[in-house]
């Protein structure tokens, strides 16, 4: 509802909400958006092939991560190397991928900061182009496999 108040109805009509995954929230996440009247811009697609998911990446404008508790976010990793800009919270390793250049980190369970992103997104669409385009760059140069594997290497003969 914060978000619907700060956009145009322009931006409003066009907002698609797209959930890929399940998990415990599932049910929860859909009788609140039955609730809140939001079930035109909310579609909830379960559990995705990797190709599939890809596809929805490709497909979309922003990325947004608002977990409570993260290690290292493969789904964050994903987005970044898809060239999306990203929402995240400030949970586990997600600060290791989203910087002040890549995306912009939020605390987590703070919906006014999550909801202030999103607007800026709208409202500064070029910011968060560059965003993205940082962040694919930067995952594709510290999350490939061979530097993952040269980090693991590294460390290995750090202990031998």
């Amino acid at each position: 509802t914060q978000l619907k108040n700060k956009l145009t109805a322009e931006q409003w009509s066009g907002l698609q909400l797209k959930i890929i995954g399940s998990g415990p929230y599932q049910q929860e996440l859909k009788k609140l958006t039955a609730r809140l009247s939001l079930t035109e811009h909310v579609n909830f697609l379960s559990e995705l092939a990797p190709v599939d998911i890809r596809r929805h990446l490709w497909q979309t404008n922003l990325f947004i991560n608002p977990s409570h508790s993260e290690g290292l976010p493969r789904a964050v990793i994903e987005a970044a190397a898809s060239g999306l800009p990203i929402i995240a919270t400030d949970v586990g390793g997600t600060k290791e991928i989203i910087t002040t250049q890549t995306g912009r980190l939020v605390p987590a369970k703070n919906t006014d900061e999550l909801s202030a992103a999103m607007v800026d997104f709208f409202q500064h669409p070029d910011t968060w182009s560059t965003y993205g385009q940082q962040a694919q760059t930067y995952v594709s140069q510290h999350f490939t496999w061979e530097t993952i594997v040269k980090q693991y290497l590294d460390l290995f003969s750090l202990l031998v």
